[in-house]
Order: structure tokens, then C-alpha cells, then sequence
């Protein structure tokens, strides 16, 4: 595959869409068959080899990496910054600001005593919640037994993964959260039918 340069920053805005992939602090970070999952769903959106797309990623980070040690080295000499006119770097100088602890808006502290080997989980926000409820409901292999391909697992992996693809989350957490929301759901329907005059 020829890399243009707006394929290459294509590439970028998917990668950063993983946060498995290089946030050191997310909970799945060490799990190499979610992150294989990942770079499968990048490969998959160019329609190229997982290996090309890792291949490419790993020399844009490379690349930056050098040209920055350069920008800053020459700024240092120089007294004043001078920026690099290499077409990825402001779009990587971004992304590599998310990759710090501190900036990651993404995860957040647990203070758990219990959990302090696990700092960081996701953050699902109702707004979140419910576009992933969305997102599940058009995908009636997924819920429906009807459905023609409810019994074929390829069918489903393929659901899930559009899923994962459309919130730019991990297939482990987008099916991680909807489980735990059907099980908040069925508690509190219980909880209604408990209570006099509810029938559902």
C-alpha cells in the first residue's frame, strides 16, 4: 500500500481511537489478544494486513520521535523554538500530549486500596451508555434468537467489532459495559415487579 500523507494521518486518528494500544495505564493494556483485536479493527478499516499497519505506525512514532529530539536540541542552540515541517508532526505532538498519565481524560483513578494495582478503568458516561445501547440495538444478531445468524459466532464477533469500531473502544469493553448494563437493568425491573401494583 502507497502511504500519502493524509493516509498516514487517517492512520493516526484510528490508532488514537485505541487507547489499549498505547496508554500503559488502561486496564487491558497487557492483554495481547485485545490489542491484537485492535490493531485487527485498524487493519481491517485501510483493508491491509495487520503487520503493514503496525509496521507503518511504529515508523510514524519512529519518525517523530527523531524529529523532535531534533526541534528540540536546535531550540535549545538556538534560544527560540522552531517548529519541524514534517507534515505529521503537529498531529503527533498532539496525540502524544494524551499519552501522559496526567492528560489521560479517557481513565480515571481508583483510590480502592484494594484495586491500587488496577489505577485506572474506563469511564462510561450516560451520554456513552446509551449511544452503546443504540449501537447494540441495530444489531439484532446480537440480542434477537430469531435472527438468522444469532447461532453463528463469526456473524457476532463481527457485530461486536462494528460496535467497538463505531465508540473506539476495545470489543472487550464495549461487550464488558452492555453486560453490565442488561444485569443493572434485570436488578431494577425485579426491584419493580417486588413493589405492589407493578406487572412487568
Amino acid at each position: 500500500m502507497e502511504w500519502m500523507n493524509d493516509t498516514c494521518l487517517q492512520l493516526i486518528d484510528e490508532y488514537e481511537k485505541h487507547p489499549i494500544l498505547w496508554n500503559s495505564l488502561h486496564p487491558q493494556y497487557y492483554n495481547r489478544t485485545e490489542k491484537l483485536e485492535a490493531w485487527n479493527i485498524i487493519a481491517e478499516s485501510f483493508g491491509i494486513s495487520t503487520d503493514e499497519v503496525r509496521r507503518k505506525m511504529e515508523s510514524l512514532l519512529g519518525s517523530y520521535r527523531g524529529i523532535k529530539s531534533r526541534v528540540r536540541k536546535r531550540s535549545e542552540a538556538l534560544g527560540v523554538f522552531r517548529e519541524s515541517k514534517w507534515f505529521a508532526f503537529n498531529r503527533l505532538d498532539q496525540f502524544m500530549a494524551k499519552m501522559k498519565p496526567d492528560t489521560t481524560s479517557t481513565f480515571e483513578v481508583s483510590r480502592n486500596k484494594k484495586n491500587r494495582h488496577k489505577p485506572y478503568t474506563m469511564v462510561w458516561s450516560s451520554q456513552l451508555c446509551l449511544r452503546l445501547i443504540d449501537e447494540y440495538e441495530k444489531r439484532e444478531e446480537l440480542w434477537n434468537p430469531s435472527h438468522p445468524f444469532y447461532y453463528r459466532q463469526n456473524n457476532k464477533i463481527d457485530a461486536w467489532k462494528s460496535i467497538s469500531k463505531a465508540l473506539g473502544f476495545s470489543i472487550y469493553e464495549v461487550r464488558r459495559k452492555m453486560e453490565t448494563l442488561h444485569g443493572s437493568f434485570r436488578r431494577e425491573r425485579a426491584k419493580l415487579r417486588r413493589k405492589k401494583g407493578w406487572y412487568l
